[in-house]
């Protein structure tokens, strides 16, 4: 991990670049607004270290909530998904995870599509519980984080063809 360190901090800076600059201002059907920037906690190494990803976690979303003035939300979605993450990865690759030998290269597409779309959609739920804190239209809101993780999930694995991700 630690010769790749300076890779996983470029990915670090180049996303919420590209988040705070483009994805921020890029409103899909008028208010779908996809987060890119949650590539990095669902590729960050299994192998790392969990209280250290967890802190590198937090301070993705807490960067991205100073740059989007959305107090804290980002941060705590951050969080939440960095910490479903590896009872997700050993619930949907069993074996695999245990041994540490999950690779997201675009084999077993299937599985990875589901890990991909179940996280994406907890992230983009958090964030919309928090941003309207009610539960008055709590279907709505269900939908909206739908719909909303189908535009992220999409814009990632775009994103993830174009740069050919191999971890």
């Amino acid at each position: 991990m630690n010769n790749a360190l300076p890779l996983y901090a470029i990915r670090f800076v180049l996303l919420v670049a590209a988040q705070i600059l483009i994805f921020n201002h890029l409103n899909v059907v008028g208010y779908l607004n996809p987060f890119i920037y949650v590539i990095f906690i669902l590729l960050y190494p299994i192998r790392a270290n969990q209280e250290q990803f967890l802190l590198v976690s937090f301070f993705l979303g807490l960067v991205i909530d100073l740059f989007s003035d959305t107090g804290g939300i980002h941060a705590a979605a951050s969080v939440t998904t960095a910490f479903l993450r590896p009872t997700l990865l050993k619930l949907i690759f069993g074996l695999a995870y245990d041994y540490m030998a999950i690779k997201f290269d675009f084999r077993e597409t299937r599985r990875k599509l589901f890990y991909l779309g179940t996280l994406i959609f907890v992230h983009h739920f958090v964030i919309i519980l928090l941003e309207r804190f009610t539960f008055s239209q709590f279907f709505m809101s269900v939908w909206y984080a739908i719909m909303t993780s189908i535009v992220t999930l999409t814009s990632c694995l775009i994103l993830l063809i174009l740069f050919k991700y191999q971890s």
